[in-house]
């Protein structure tokens, strides 16, 4: 017998027979007892077996019904122990059907946010590696200068201002022209740009003709 139901047992005897009960058994053996008792005493005897599952403690003063109870007595103990074993291993199994339910639900949660975790550390993976392609493609923005420096077709310094504000506008759209396009050859596409950029106009001195002395 194992600890809890020595438990159960031990905690039967003390407990109400009519607590959460609307029902008793009586078997039907007891025929056999009844039927050798005068209709009186039978009517007495079901009397006190009515009183005792209803939690009355009858005390009779005659020694037939008590002899013949007493066994009766023991039968509804020993159902009652049965009773609240099988009332207990019903909420224990409710208790387990309702852990597992909710146990499976919240499995799902981890599942799916271990996959969102995947998605997101995927998709971050490729933005890194796409920023990352990028940058190995934009020069610092001295180096892009000093190469349209190099540019004879023009003045640089009338264009410097338009060749910033380019390089500036290719950076912020992820270096790429104004179509959409992505720059694979900055030099050559700064070559070709330049017709469409507009100088300014350099301010000279009026003196600046005029010889140093």
């Amino acid at each position: 017998m194992s600890e809890g139901q020595s438990a159960i047992i031990r905690d039967s005897f003390f407990k109400s027979m009519a607590e959460n009960k609307k029902s008793f058994l009586l078997y039907c053996d007891l025929i056999h007892t009844v039927e050798q008792m005068p209709n009186k005493l039978a009517g007495e005897l079901f009397k006190h077996i009515l009183s005792y599952v209803n939690d009355k403690n009858p005390i009779s003063e005659s020694l037939i019904i008590n002899l013949t109870f007493e066994p009766i007595k023991q039968s509804l103990k020993r159902d009652l122990v049965k009773y609240e074993g099988i009332r207990q291993k019903n909420i224990d199994n409710a208790n387990k059907r309702w852990n597992k339910d909710n146990a499976t639900a919240s499995d799902r949660i981890p599942t799916y946010a271990k996959n969102a975790v995947s998605v997101s550390d995927s998709v971050s993976d490729s933005v890194s590696d796409s920023v990352s392609d990028i940058k190995k493609n934009i020069p610092p923005l001295s180096e892009f200068l000093d190469f349209c420096k190099t540019i004879k077709e023009i003045n640089y310094t009338a264009y410097e201002f338009s060749l910033k504000s380019k390089y500036e506008s290719w950076v912020d759209n992820k270096w790429k022209d104004g179509n959409g396009n992505k720059i694979k050859n900055w030099k050559s596409k700064i070559k070709n740009t330049i017709p469409f950029l507009k100088p300014q106009e350099i301010k000279t001195s009026r003196n600046s003709n005029i010889p140093q002395i």
